[in-house]
């Protein structure tokens, strides 16, 4: 059931530098703007609360399962600096950007769509901080401004 959320995307439109290409594993499946990690040298889409540490970026392209592991993907990387759109939410949605969450970090879901977003319940395994804010503040299902606290690219 869809609550309301968008996919993950660059800040500042589709002019964002640098686009990468990376291997994808073997049986992976992903929509573009899903989360991706790193698992031996390889790009998978990543889980509900994922690792900070292994997140490479977001995925730039769709791909499906018929693609060989190894296959090149385009992705935007999580770099230092990198600034990402995507929905504040909670796992029941209607959830309702506040003040305080400028700043804040908190860690991400992926709902029955497959589209990832960032989770206002989870402070305790947090991997984004909220950097500024696209909808205003009372705005249900609201789209921020995020980074990744850290990551393979982050030097």
């Amino acid at each position: 059931m869809a609550i309301g959320n968008v996919a993950f995307h660059p800040a500042f439109g589709t002019t964002y530098e640098p686009v990468l290409t990376g291997p994808k594993g073997a049986s992976e499946a992903w929509a573009t703007g899903a989360q991706l990690i790193v698992t031996a040298n390889l790009l998978l889409e990543a889980g509900s609360d994922p690792a900070a540490l292994t997140i490479a970026g977001i995925a730039a392209q769709a791909t499906t399962t018929a693609a060989a592991s190894g296959t090149m993907i385009q992705y935007y990387p999580n770099f230092e600096g990198a600034l990402f759109v995507g929905t504040m939410n909670v796992a029941a949605g209607g959830f309702v950007l506040l003040l305080d969450d400028f700043l804040k970090d908190f860690g991400t879901l992926v709902d029955a769509d497959g589209i990832h977003y960032i989770n206002h319940a989870d402070t305790t395994a947090p991997s984004v901080r909220i950097m500024g804010f696209v909808d205003p503040v009372g705005t249900a299902n609201a789209k921020v401004i995020f980074t990744y606290l850290t990551g393979p690219h982050k030097i």
